[in-house]
């Protein structure tokens, strides 16, 4: 069984380091099922990288272990919320008007 470090885990994902903070969240919940916070850890760096499905699916598990957690519920529940909302789609401002050319409504 290998030794996992929570603190460099947890300081990956405060680094931004999510992929690597996810390989090893999901070989420390593989060899250690109940091992909550690994679950925790693999949700959080999930879903800041925008897979709210197996985000859920983490933060599921978490739940199974430790019901009565509120941060788990919240986490549940945001997760939950981004799955449902529809995505954020960025418009370009409107390109101007070719010269010579008229935009279409202004004859």
């Amino acid at each position: 069984m290998a030794s996992f470090d929570i603190a460099r885990l947890i300081g990956l994902l405060d680094q931004g380091k999510t992929a690597e903070a996810i390989d090893i969240a999901s070989e420390l919940v593989r060899e250690m099922p109940t091992h909550v916070t690994g679950h925790v850890v693999r949700a959080r760096a999930l879903e800041s990288q925008g897979d709210f499905r197996e985000a859920l699916v983490a933060w599921r598990n978490a739940l199974d272990l430790v019901p009565t957690s509120p941060i788990i519920q919240r986490g549940l529940s945001r997760t939950a919320k981004k799955l449902a909302a529809p995505p954020i789609v960025k418009l370009s401002p409107p390109e101007p008007p070719l010269p010579g050319f008229e935009p279409v409504g202004s004859m």
